[in-house]
């Protein structure tokens, strides 16, 4: 009596090698777009955090004659030091202990970007301490209504990656109350040479390359927030002439 031969199912080794590298070519086409998504909504969450901030900066200023905070060691109007992190915040709904509270704004996601490569760093963003005119910086605060066109005027920005690799400059890793209390003066843009136009890794403090290329966030004195290209951050922008 002759037996049947049973067929067992099941993949032949070559037919699981196509599978695979079909799922590998897949992969390959998805995992960018994915990966742009989640850049995208990175972007607009920075967007948000700055709009945010403006309004915080817009209620402030309208509760006190219409000043700001100009650098990240200021002395306002009436004589008090106020760093505009600690000035803004309770504006935002933190309430802080005293204005030097720094631990807590330190902490504030708000003052973070998502998109900063180094995430130990609790503040991403650099303040204009520019003066009249492109000779450089002021540490008096200011009126928002001495700028003829301040939807025009940047007053915050993403600030640049920290120096690596022992290469001395005026960037700094800040992240704890102690590093703030000590590097916030470096958060700070007065000259041509710390915007991406200057060319100079060891002053820069603009961000050159964020959020898309070649180009950064920034938030202007009337409240708005946006995204503008390398060439186009020029010290015009910055300071009040």
């Amino acid at each position: 009596m002759r037996t049947r031969a049973v067929k067992k199912d099941g993949f032949t080794l070559i037919e699981l090698l196509v599978v695979i590298a079909i799922i590998a070519l897949l992969l390959s086409i998805i995992m960018p777009a994915l990966r742009a998504v989640k850049n995208a909504a990175k972007d607009v969450i920075c967007l948000n955090h700055l709009k945010q901030i403006g309004t915080g900066a817009l209620l402030y200023a309208q509760e006190n004659d219409q000043f700001l905070p100009r650098n990240a060691g200021d002395v306002d109007y009436g004589g008090e030091s106020v760093f505009w992190l600690t000035a803004f915040a309770p504006y935002m709904g933190h309430e802080l202990r005293d204005v030097s509270d720094y631990d807590e704004v330190g902490s504030m996601e708000i003052f973070n970007c998502p998109r900063y490569p180094v995430k130990e760093q609790t503040i991403d963003y650099v303040v204009s301490s520019w003066g009249d005119d492109i000779k450089g910086g002021e540490t008096n605060a200011f009126k928002i209504t001495e700028y003829t066109n301040p939807s025009n005027k940047i007053y915050l920005a993403d600030y640049e990656d920290p120096i690596v690799n022992g290469i001395p400059g005026t960037r700094h890793v800040i992240e704890n109350e102690d590093d703030l209390k000590k590097y916030r003066a470096a958060l700070d843009v007065n000259q041509p040479r710390m915007l991406p136009i200057g060319n100079n890794d060891t002053w820069l403090r603009v961000a050159a390359n964020r959020h898309k290329k070649d180009g950064c966030n920034v938030l202007y004195l009337d409240g708005h927030s946006d995204w503008i290209h390398r060439d186009d951050n020029l010290p015009k922008l910055w300071y009040k002439r």
